[in-house]
């Protein structure tokens, strides 16, 4: 992954713009798994929205032949905003915020797609086009057994 000081431009604006935006929007959320991890922004220079294909995303974020599969951003986030416990209070506490960033997602990536990598312990790319080439986006780990 790389550390997406590139100049590039997203829909919202330049690259420093549209990093700072996804992560104040993610900042201190975990995604919630068997295990629960941050978000981190990532940044692939060169690669194109025909990278976001599921046979060829491995590739890109170096992990050939590794299991792709693509999931929908309202499954993705629907243990964090309609299947939360009620009676956890912490994590109805942040059903806003995962809305927040879920609309941010949407707003600032252009063909914005989820692709989980891996099996068991599976790298999350949420992850779309940015001009004048590249993708960018955000990252965590999802742990299931």
């Amino acid at each position: 992954m790389s550390d997406a000081r590139e100049e590039t431009q997203g829909a919202g604006g330049d690259a420093g713009a549209l990093r700072h935006r996804l992560e104040q929007a993610a900042a201190g959320l975990r995604y919630v798994s068997e295990a629960d991890h941050p978000f981190d922004f990532v940044s692939f220079p060169g690669a194109t929205a025909q990278d976001l294909a599921p046979d060829r995303f491995a590739a890109v974020v170096g992990k050939p032949g590794a299991p792709v599969q693509e999931v929908s951003l309202d499954r993705f986030f629907s243990g964090q905003i309609e299947n939360v416990d009620a009676a956890d209070a912490v994590s109805m506490a942040e059903v806003p915020r995962f809305r927040a960033l879920k609309d941010a997602l949407r707003t600032r990536l252009p063909d914005l797609r989820v692709l989980r990598v891996g099996s068991v312990e599976m790298d999350c790319y949420l992850v779309g086009s940015v001009k004048p080439t590249g993708l960018a986006g955000l990252h965590t780990l999802a742990a299931e057994t």
